[in-house]
């Protein structure tokens, strides 16, 4: 019999700023990284008002910033506290701990026979992720498999991805209203192909070092294609959330078998 797990409730107030038609953006209190090349804006499919994934002033960035620079002070004060990687989060066990997240926030449940395996987490409500602890990494591969149960029902995205470091700005990941997938870091944006609702796919981000970041889809199952890519300054990663991590308005997905690794991803 599979057990139901409820995760930490976290009232996070989210405004109207930010992710306006896929503003994936820095914490407006962290310095977002320098990029070297400059994007046309991005928003085609997602908000032809607005430039895309740009930054938001919205109170849940605030208390992500300060989130941020916690785990950034822990992992620098005992980085054998953060579990080696490769590492792979499955929620067979549990939601959190064993082989599940090292955190979860907001309306985040377990429940069986959703998406791979026997159980997956599902998230409600944004913000509500799952969260896990790295000792700094610059180089960092993330998949994730995942299914969009209810869009955003604005032109603001959805976050479903966040690679950030404390005082460093972040690597963001969003769905549009309309589906359309993004990648942002620091305000450097590009946009890719749509997902559809209630299909499962396998996601990709990765940092690197030498001065980018990638994204991509694929249909779960299947090995991850050519991603979109961004200019994007290094910089000490020391969490990652996966879920609907922030806006969205209305979005709910379900997340399963999140992998962490220094050198590819997994299908």
């Amino acid at each position: 019999m599979q057990r139901l797990f409820a995760a930490f409730v976290a009232c996070v107030a989210v405004s109207c700023g930010g992710l306006l038609g896929l503003g994936i953006g820095a914490e407006d209190d962290e310095p977002a990284p320098a990029s070297t090349s400059s994007s046309s804006g991005g928003a085609s499919g997602l908000d032809a008002s607005s430039g895309g994934l740009d930054g938001s002033t919205a109170v849940d960035d605030a208390a992500v910033d300060v989130d941020d620079a916690a785990a950034a002070v822990d992992a620098s004060n005992d980085a054998s506290s953060s579990p080696a990687l490769p590492r792979l989060a499955r929620f067979e066990q549990a939601l959190i701990g064993g082989d599940g997240a090292d955190e979860a926030v907001g309306m985040v449940l377990v429940k069986p026979g959703a998406l791979r395996d026997t159980q997956s987490a599902a998230t409600t409500a944004s913000p509500a992720f799952a969260g896990f602890d790295l000792a700094p990494q610059t180089k960092l591969f993330v998949s994730f498999t995942m299914r969009i149960d209810t869009a955003p029902v604005t032109q603001q995205a959805a976050v479903v991805g966040r690679l950030s470091g404390g005082g460093a700005g972040s690597i963001d990941v969003g769905v549009a209203s309309n589906g359309t997938f993004g990648l942002d870091c620091g305000g450097v944006k590009a946009t890719g192909a749509q997902m559809t609702v209630g299909t499962a796919y396998r996601v990709g981000i990765e940092a690197d070092p030498s001065g980018a970041a990638r994204a991509t889809f694929a249909a779960d199952n299947s090995d991850l294609g050519t991603p979109i890519q961004v200019a994007c300054t290094s910089f000490a990663i020391t969490k990652v959330r996966i879920g609907a991590v922030a806006f969205g308005g209305g979005f709910a997905m379900t997340i399963d078998d999140v992998a962490l690794s220094t050198t590819s991803w997994t299908k």
